[in-house]
């Protein structure tokens, strides 16, 4: 499974990027709405067009992120990213 996380420092706003495709995204807000949950927003600027997005997000350490996987019967196979925002994992072998 390939999975896209967000880095440690994403719910730091304002915070713009280019991408290489080169379009601007933009995280414009990220305000909490409770339990360690924020509804972020984000902008994405085109040459001929922007759009918005807006999204939950709960911030998790790489520790907690694990855990996660695990308890869904997976487990971190590599972080494909230097940042590790993009994840592959795989189902934990079943001991029988």
């Amino acid at each position: 499974m390939l999975i896209q996380r967000e880095g440690t420092d994403y719910h730091e706003v304002p915070r713009e990027r280019v991408d290489p495709a080169g379009y601007t995204v933009r995280i414009v807000s990220s305000e909490p709405v409770g339990d360690g949950v924020r509804s972020v927003c984000a902008e994405y600027e085109f040459d001929d067009a922007r759009w918005t997005q807006t999204f939950l997000s709960r911030e998790l350490t790489k520790e907690a992120f694990e855990g996660y996987l695990e308890a869904a019967g997976l487990k971190v196979d590599r972080y494909l990213t230097d940042d590790g925002v993009r994840v592959r994992a795989v189902p934990v072998p079943v001991s029988l």
